[in-house]
């Protein structure tokens, strides 16, 4: 018995893996906050149950259990009068030292700061593709923000908890968002 436990220990994904895919398969750029909550909804997640975490909000959140894990996705559409901003993440309430690392691994680059316990990349998506953007001018990062394929993902690890999150800010031209789908 002990010896199956020892196992399936050494042969479990990790919980930042584990993140990291869901951020993967769930967080599709480009796709408004409902689209990704009702892809969660068809594969498992959920929306209410015992194990729901504090201060959850069942028009933004869902949440599924792996292991001893309860992963938390987030995901909302904010407008204001400029732009419409697009978040979608996932959480847990233990530290996941190398998430940031599984994160570069996931983008194919590095952050473009790294604190030890946070990362933040900037990226651009193309052809299905994610490609650094912490280098570019500023006309080219305004051209990429104005066609919807700037994000900044960003990681945090501590003792509470661990996210990685991304922010996408799409620019409202006649009552909607730039490359808004």
């Amino acid at each position: 018995m002990i010896l199956m436990a020892v196992l399936a220990a050494v042969t479990a994904p990790a919980t930042d893996k584990i993140m990291v895919t869901a951020y993967d398969q769930l967080c599709v750029p480009g796709s408004p906050s409902q689209t990704v909550l009702s892809h969660a909804d068809q594969d498992g997640w959920q929306s209410s149950g015992p194990d729901k975490p504090k201060d959850f909000d069942v028009t933004a959140d869902r949440f599924k259990i792996f292991g001893t894990a309860i992963l938390r996705l987030n995901a909302r559409d904010t407008n204001v009068p400029s732009a419409r901003f697009v978040t979608c993440g996932i959480s847990v309430t233990t530290a996941q030292p190398d998430l940031a690392s599984d994160v570069q691994a996931m983008l194919g680059f590095a952050p473009a700061f790294h604190f030890g316990t946070s990362a933040n990349f900037f990226a651009l998506r193309e052809n299905g593709r994610w490609q650094d953007g912490s280098m570019l001018s500023g006309k080219d990062f305004a051209a990429a923000k104005a066609a919807g394929k700037f994000y900044s993902l960003l990681t945090l690890s501590h003792e509470g908890g661990a996210c990685v999150l991304s922010f996408q800010a799409l620019p409202i031209t006649q009552g909607k968002a730039a490359g808004a789908p």
